[in-house]
């Protein structure tokens, strides 16, 4: 049975994925505990595309209009601690009750793309509240299940906040020496808080065609 958002929920037989059409994959997953079939591990969710920002390295984008309630994966190796996870991933590994997941050896692990939402942004995807559905001690690999918060229109970003929340985000800023800025491009939007106005790179019209088409202005 498919999710609200189209997709084969996370603790089904199926993958997770969907294509850029929106129909879900009909391959099955690689075992009960990863929510992808191997070609999805491999090249990636088709509905999500890490893509260069011009001054934050990789972005996550969608490639199509995408539904609140999308489930997209953080998956990795499980590591049980921190010392086995090599010290310039660490920014990277996501913890969990279970040890640390690094997703940084695998192309398909999209979600490790996501940017971080900057003062003005709002973040669109975080921890689905059955997260740790799928999480389980001694495997060699583990998938963390987030879902989307909003809709979010194509080409617009997957944006995720990189601690608990708002001031604790900025506390992991300011431990690293970084300034945590806003990340929305004209060619790559972020969801605005509404306090926070127009985008300064956008005309309102502009923004709002997008959101509609999901077309690239």
């Amino acid at each position: 049975r498919l999710s609200a958002s189209g997709q084969y929920l996370p603790k089904s037989g199926g993958c997770m994925a969907t294509s850029r059409s929106g129909r879900a994959c009909p391959h099955p997953r690689v075992t009960k505990l990863m929510p992808y079939c191997k070609g999805c591990m491999k090249k990636g969710d088709p509905s999500l595309k890490a893509v260069k920002h011009p001054r934050f390295g990789k972005i996550l984008v969608a490639t199509r209009n995408l539904p609140k309630g999308y489930y997209v994966a953080w998956w990795g190796k499980l590591c049980k601690n921190k010392k086995q996870v090599p010290h310039k991933r660490m920014e990277w590994a996501l913890e969990t009750p279970k040890g640390m997941v690094d997703a940084v050896p695998y192309n398909g692990s999209l979600l490790k793309f996501c940017a971080c939402p900057g003062p003005s942004e709002l973040p669109t995807i975080d921890f689905a509240p059955n997260s740790d559905v799928l999480l389980k001690s001694g495997e060699k690999l583990a998938a963390i299940i987030f879902r989307t918060l909003r809709p979010i229109p194509r080409n617009w970003q997957l944006d995720m906040m990189y601690n608990k929340d708002e001031k604790t985000t900025d506390d992991f800023f300011q431990e690293r020496g970084l300034t945590r800025g806003d990340v929305g491009t004209k060619r790559h939007p972020a969801e605005r808080k509404k306090k926070a106005g127009q985008p300064p790179y956008m005309k309102a019209k502009t923004v709002l065609k997008q959101m509609k088409t999901g077309k690239k202005i």
